[in-house]
């Protein structure tokens, strides 16, 4: 959404106000200003307080129609969609010749397209101005060509069949269809000949189905030689992944499913990587895995998109990644569907009349303030309300412990969350819990089970449930068998990496068995499948995992609270 995000700044920049003369004029100007520049500093919820009360109509006030413009702005920017939305519907509808009402049209068919009001987006586009027009085109190809299943396209395109930017964008995306059935193909035909399209002569991820696919991982094993079939304690994690992989080779050759696994050494140096991208050997890779540094995750997104080819970060969760280029996937969760698989489930298990707000308090790293901020968005959808939104200091943790330890105060409360593996912010919580005997639940990130100031007795007491991508159930026989056989093979026990690599290896394998190495494509039809080791995974619609576990303790064992429903 950068383009949107630049044209609406650009815009912000231009606006100017002029012809102010009214009785209250320096009032109205100086607030006016306060909020903008709290806009300009980021800090949209201020900036929204600032200048809601300039979004009245009121004697010497003429900053109306600026105001509700800006308040919609800062609430686009704050992801406050729906506050966003119902402003700029009072501004186009009471307002139309304001100026530049142009803009607000444009801005209130972004925030239509973000809350899947497509069809209010496509008429809040209609007979705009021809200045705005190659944005508008541009705004259409980026949201249309994310819009799923692809029935709703469809039925769009039916719908608005003079919109010659829907017809392109369906064309498209009917083209990569791998493999395409009758009725798809002859609405393809159709609409090459009604609108006199030029398909698109640029390569797709359409490849068949094979014998054997290549799978090539893009690792920094920072190692001299190519012989990895050892275990190096250099390094660990990563030679972890590569040999969970590895392992399950073996298994996936039983069930007829024949995979090639290369490795490359990216090593922490980007030239290196650069070299490696233009190696004619991985251009016959049909699965890419990695890479594992952030730095170098741009560059093999971009090959990945040239070369038609999908890669997979076996570990991160920024969603960033896969953002405009739907050939990159996550193999975590991302933070987005982190959060939201939680306020699914607080909905389900704990929303009822008498409890209806959440405390979210969060630490000081810039992936806590993220988490919680995407947990907060989650949870106003679900209808639920957070009175306390809080950014905890490791220096000044007193407020939380009497907020936590005084149970009048969370009356009405569904949970806590807690967005940190800081120890002295998990000491707290708990030992203020303690002291008020709340049995309300705590939902944090797995980390706090390394913790050793926490005992697995406080943790169940306590009522913690953990987000655990990573969870496995060590008590099963498969992972004990496969446990015994590693530690035979290499002499090292395996780590929670091993079984990762297994499983993404395992996983991925049946989806090109099945579909081929379209990815994309096969990722629109139900795609949940029960892992080897972790507890499921579903890309369904998704360029991310979409499954998050959440466990906490029964008589001193993890269990999954939220299984996956098949």
């Amino acid at each position: 959404m950068n383009y949107s995000l630049s044209r609406l700044v650009i815009f912000f920049i231009c606006v100017t106000l002029a012809n102010v003369v009214a009785l209250c004029k320096d009032d109205f100007e100086t607030q006016f200003n306060q909020g903008k520049q709290l806009y300009i500093q980021s800090k949209y919820t201020e900036a929204m307080a600032t200048l809601m009360p300039l979004t009245k109509e009121t004697k010497g006030n003429n900053y109306v129609q600026a105001s509700q413009y800006y308040y919609a702005l800062a609430a686009f920017k704050d992801k406050k969609m729906q506050e966003a939305y119902y402003m700029l519907l009072q501004l186009t509808q009471k307002y139309g010749k304001w100026k530049d009402i142009e803009e607000a049209y444009y801005l209130v068919a972004v925030v239509s397209f973000e809350l899947k009001k497509n069809r209010y987006a496509l008429n809040f586009l209609k007979d705009r101005t021809a200045t705005l027009q190659n944005d508008i085109e541009d705004l259409k190809v980026y949201y249309l060509s994310k819009l799923q299943p692809l029935d709703t396209l469809i039925a769009l395109q039916n719908a608005y069949s003079k919109d010659l930017v829907m017809a392109k964008v369906l064309a498209s995306r009917l083209q990569q269809l791998k493999p395409i059935n009758e009725k798809q193909n002859m609405l393809l035909q159709y609409l090459v000949q009604e609108y006199k399209l030029k398909l698109n002569t640029a390569p797709a991820n359409t490849k068949e189905i094979k014998t054997v696919y290549n799978v090539a991982t893009l690792f920094p094993f920072m190692v001299a030689t190519n012989d990895f079939e050892g275990y190096t304690k250099n390094n660990s994690y990563v030679a972890d992944l590569y040999l969970g992989m590895k392992e399950a080779l073996d298994t996936l050759k039983t069930e007829g499913i024949n995979i090639n696994l290369y490795a490359y050494d990216t090593e922490k140096d980007n030239g290196k990587l650069a070299s490696l991208l233009q190696s004619v050997e991985l251009k016959n890779a049909d699965l890419l895995v990695g890479p594992l540094l952030p730095s170098q995750a741009v560059a093999v997104g971009q090959y990945a998109r040239q070369n038609v080819v999908s890669t997979v970060n076996p570990i991160s969760n920024n969603s960033k990644l896969f953002d405009q280029n739907d050939f990159v996937y996550l193999f975590q969760p991302s933070l987005e569907i982190q959060a939201g698989q939680v306020a699914q489930l607080v909905k389900k298990q704990w929303f009822n009349k008498e409890k209806t707000k959440a405390a979210i308090y969060f630490g000081e790293s810039p992936r806590d303030s993220l988490l919680a901020k995407y947990y907060r968005d989650s949870l106003l959808a679900q209808k639920i309300q957070v009175p306390i939104f809080e950014k905890l200091k490791k220096d000044k943790l007193f407020k939380l412990s009497s907020n936590l330890s005084d149970s009048t105060k969370l009356k009405g409360y569904t949970h806590v969350f807690v967005a940190s593996n800081e120890e002295i912010i998990a000491a707290t919580v708990i030992s203020a819990l303690e002291k008020s005997m709340n049995p309300i639940p705590v939902i944090t990130r797995a980390e706090w089970l390394q913790l050793t100031t926490l005992n697995l007795e406080q943790l169940q007491k306590r009522n913690v449930h953990f987000m655990y991508p990573e969870f496995i159930d060590y008590s099963s026989i498969l992972v004990k068998k496969f446990k015994e056989n590693f530690a035979a093979k290499y002499n090292v026990l395996p780590s929670q990496y091993v079984y990762m690599g297994y499983d993404l290896m395992y996983y991925f394998a049946h989806v090109m068995k099945e579909n081929g190495t379209n990815l994309k494509a096969a990722f629109t039809k139900p795609s949940a499948k029960r892992a080897i080791f972790l507890s499921a995974i579903n890309f369904t619609n998704s360029n991310s995992n979409t499954y998050l576990p959440i466990v906490k303790f029964e008589e001193m064992k993890l269990k999954v609270v939220n299984p996956m429903e098949y």
